[in-house]
C-alpha cells in the first residue's frame, strides 16, 4: 500500500546539462529554474500534507476461542471502504478471557501511542504503538495511600508533569472516588482528578464535587503566555448547592487548571461533547462532535466550533437525518486536518459491525460500511469483534 517511491526521479528529476556551451550567466539562469522547480515541487508537497487526514486505524479486540482475547490494528481505506489487518498482537496477561469482558478508555498521544486503561481490571493500563502494532508499556496502578483504591481513568490525557524537571508525561484525568464520611461532599461518591506515571504510581491531584463525567472525551491544552494549562471535560451532578445547572443533574462543561486541578469555570450545557478536535484555534475555538442543537438537527448529531472560553458552541454542521450512529459515539476521532470525524462500534450485540465517517464542513456521509468479512479473517469466535479506539495517524514516512 506504501510503496517506496524514489524520489531522484519523482521529485527531484535529474536535468541534463546542455550539451552547448554556456556564458555565466546562462548558468545561473539554468541553476534559478532548477532552485524554482525543488520550491514549487516542496510548495505543493506542503499544501497536500496540510490538507491530508492521515491514515485510519481501528484497534480491535477479538476472540480466537470463547475463553481468550487477542487485539489487532486495522487499516480502513478512506474512499474505498476496504480494510486490511495491519498488526495483531497479544494482550498482557492482565487483560484475560474473551474482551466481552472489558470497555477500556482511551486516550492516544501526538506520537500515535494508544492508551488503553481497563476499568474492570482495577485501572491497568496498556501502551501500544499503532504504528507497529505492539505493546511497549503495561502500568499496574500503585496508589501512594494504602486506602485510596483506583478503579481507572474515567477520560484522560497525557501531559508534561508538574513541576518535573526532567520533563516526564504522565496520564492525568477523572476517576471514580471516595472519601470518609467527614468529607463535605465525596463520602457518598464523587470524582477525583489523579495522576499515573511511568511506574504505575497514583496520585490524588484533587477530589473534584461531581458524580458524573463523559468516558474518553478531555481536552488538554497546554499553557500560554499568562495562562496555565487547562483540562476540558463534561460533568454532571453537580454537588455543590448551587449546582452549576438548573439542576443537580445537568450536564455542564469543566474548565480547570492541568497542574492543580484547580476549578476555573463550570458553564452549564444543553450539550454533550464526545469527542474534541486535538487543539483549539487562535480564538480559543475547538471543533466538537457533539449531541445539541436538537430542533436545528432534527434530535441527532451535530459538528460545533465550542468557544473553550465561554462554553457557547455555534453550529457548524447536522449529520442527516436518515443516518443512524448504532452505538458508542464516542469511540471517534477527528482526522489531522479536522476534515473527517471516524466514529465505529463493534458487533459484541451479534449485530453487524459499524464504521462511519462524516465530512464535518457540511456532515455528510464520506464513508460507511459494516466492514464485513472483518471477524472472519480475525479468527474469531462467532465472528465477534469489539472496537476500542478509532484513531487518525500520520503516514509511515512521517508527513501527515
Amino acid at each position: 500500500l506504501y510503496p517506496t517511491l524514489p524520489y531522484s526521479t519523482l521529485l527531484y528529476p535529474t536535468l541534463p546539462y546542455p550539451t552547448l556551451p554556456m556564458s555565466p550567466k546562462s548558468y545561473w539562469f539554468y541553476w534559478c529554474l532548477v532552485l524554482t522547480f525543488l520550491a514549487a515541487a516542496a510548495s505543493v508537497t506542503a499544501v497536500r500534507s496540510a490538507s491530508d487526514p492521515g491514515r485510519l486505524l481501528l484497534t480491535v479486540a477479538y476472540c480466537p476461542t470463547y475463553f481468550s482475547g487477542a487485539g489487532a490494528v486495522v487499516e480502513v481505506d478512506l474512499n474505498s471502504g476496504q480494510w486490511h489487518i495491519a498488526h495483531r498482537f497479544s494482550w498482557p496477561s492482565e487483560v484475560f478471557g474473551c474482551p466481552a469482558l472489558y470497555d477500556p478508555s482511551v486516550h492516544t498521544d501526538a506520537q500515535g501511542h494508544l492508551f488503553l486503561d481497563f476499568l474492570d481490571a482495577f485501572g491497568f493500563v496498556t501502551e501500544l504503538d499503532l504504528a507497529t502494532g505492539t505493546v511497549i508499556g503495561e502500568y499496574t496502578p500503585h496508589p501512594s495511600d494504602d486506602d485510596d483504591i483506583f478503579d481507572g481513568f474515567i477520560n484522560f490525557v497525557d501531559m508534561p508533569e508538574p513541576g518535573d524537571s526532567s520533563n516526564a508525561t504522565v496520564l492525568r484525568g477523572l476517576t471514580p472516588h471516595v472519601e470518609p464520611k467527614n468529607h463535605p461532599y465525596c463520602s457518598d461518591g464523587c470524582l477525583a482528578y489523579e495522576q499515573m506515571n511511568a511506574r504505575g504510581e497514583i496520585r490524588n491531584v484533587t477530589d473534584l464535587p461531581f458524580k458524573e463525567t463523559s468516558d474518553d472525551a478531555a481536552l488538554y491544552v497546554p499553557a500560554s503566555g499568562s495562562t496555565s494549562a487547562r483540562y476540558y471535560t463534561m460533568v454532571g451532578y453537580d454537588l455543590r448547592d448551587p449546582p452549576c445547572g438548573p439542576s443537580r443533574a445537568s450536564e455542564c462543561l469543566l474548565s480547570m487548571d492541568a497542574d492543580t486541578g484547580e476549578i476555573i469555570s463550570t458553564t452549564f450545557s444543553n450539550y454533550t461533547v464526545y469527542k474534541f478536535a486535538r487543539a483549539p484555534d487562535a480564538e480559543n475555538t475547538v471543533l466538537t462532535w457533539m449531541y445539541g442543537f436538537e430542533r436545528e438537527c432534527r434530535h441527532n448529531y451535530a459538528f460545533a466550533k465550542l468557544d473553550l472560553s465561554t462554553g457557547k458552541p455555534t453550529l457548524q454542521a447536522c449529520i442527516p437525518p436518515s443516518t443512524v450512529v448504532d452505538f458508542d459515539e464516542w469511540i471517534a476521532d477527528f482526522s489531522l486536518d479536522n476534515s473527517l470525524l471516524a466514529t465505529a462500534s463493534g458487533d459484541s450485540e451479534g449485530d453487524p459491525s459499524q464504521l462511519i465517517v462524516f465530512d464535518t464542513s457540511d456532515g455528510s456521509v464520506h464513508l460507511q460500511t459494516d466492514l464485513r468479512g472483518l471477524g472472519l479473517a480475525l479468527g474469531s469466535r462467532g465472528q465477534l469483534v469489539f472496537v476500542w479506539s478509532v484513531d487518525f495517524v500520520a503516514n509511515m514516512n512521517g508527513k501527515s
